[in-house]
């Protein structure tokens, strides 16, 4: 436990040291699950980072392998679990939707967002 505690130490540091605000927007909905026109706005510390997604095409003669970079967000579980698959975020000019909440290592101490992009008729939605 006392390694455990060390490393989410170091999540913190890191957090606070290189990481920014992240605004999360939620459009609230009624009873019966109807947008009431109420947004309300979640604010978390975290680390923007990019993962490498590998697509792989294969035909009969040759396979092609092409990289996506996959952005996400490291951050603290108890800010984290406070979102949820519907809420936005715009960062660098893009919205991005939040596409899973991974609880790291089951400790419930360190999250990582995935984020998708939202797109309109090939282009970008705004908030």
């Amino acid at each position: 436990m006392q390694g455990q505690a060390f490393q989410v130490g170091k999540v913190r540091r890191l957090i606070r040291t290189q990481g920014q605000v992240f605004s999360f927007v939620r459009r609230e909905r009624n009873v019966f699950g109807e947008p009431d026109g109420e947004i309300s706005c979640i604010t978390l510390h975290g680390v923007y980072h990019e993962t490498t997604t590998y697509l792989k095409k294969s035909s009969s003669d040759a396979a092609t392998v092409s990289k996506k970079p996959a952005p996400m967000i490291l951050c603290l579980w108890e800010d984290a679990k406070q979102l949820m698959h519907t809420d936005l975020v715009v960062f660098q000019d893009k919205t991005y939707r939040v596409g899973g909440i991974h609880n790291l290592c089951q400790s419930n101490a360190i999250a990582d967002l995935s984020l998708e992009e939202v797109q309109t008729d090939g282009k970008t939605d705004s908030v």
